[in-house]
């Protein structure tokens, strides 16, 4: 089952095993797959890379994620609309495997399997 659990955009941290981070992603189309087997969260982060100052912080850290992506250690998610989501999802396949896929356009498609962890009203989803 598919579910869209938001369309708009909304913030999203990574950080690397190597120590660096980023803050200044935006994701869009946050989408829920579900089956009792798993729960894949997959984030669209193209519009980072399709902005007109390829000088701002968004796309530089975008192309860091795209050179980097063997190095993610975790995302970050805040959006209340989003963990909701999760949280719901989770409550119907508690024994689930999860995953994310994040959608870098041309620059490609990354899929982790994680574990999801709830710390001071944010969700970390640490790349297993």
């Amino acid at each position: 089952m598919n579910r869209s659990l938001r369309k708009t955009t909304a913030s999203v941290s990574v950080t690397y095993s190597h120590g660096n981070f980023s803050n200044n992603l935006t994701g869009t189309e946050f989408e829920l797959e579900l089956s009792e087997k798993d729960i894949c969260l997959r984030i669209n982060l193209w519009g980072n890379l399709s902005v007109r100052n390829k000088s701002a912080n968004c796309y530089s850290d975008a192309c860091e994620l795209a050179e980097d992506h063997a190095l993610l250690k975790s995302v970050q998610i805040d959006d209340s609309q989003v963990i909701d989501g999760l949280l719901n999802a989770h409550q119907k396949a508690p024994s689930a495997c999860w995953k994310v896929k994040l959608l870098l356009g041309e620059k490609g498609t990354f899929d982790y399997s994680v574990k999801p962890e709830m710390a001071n009203g944010s969700v970390f989803l640490n790349v297993c």
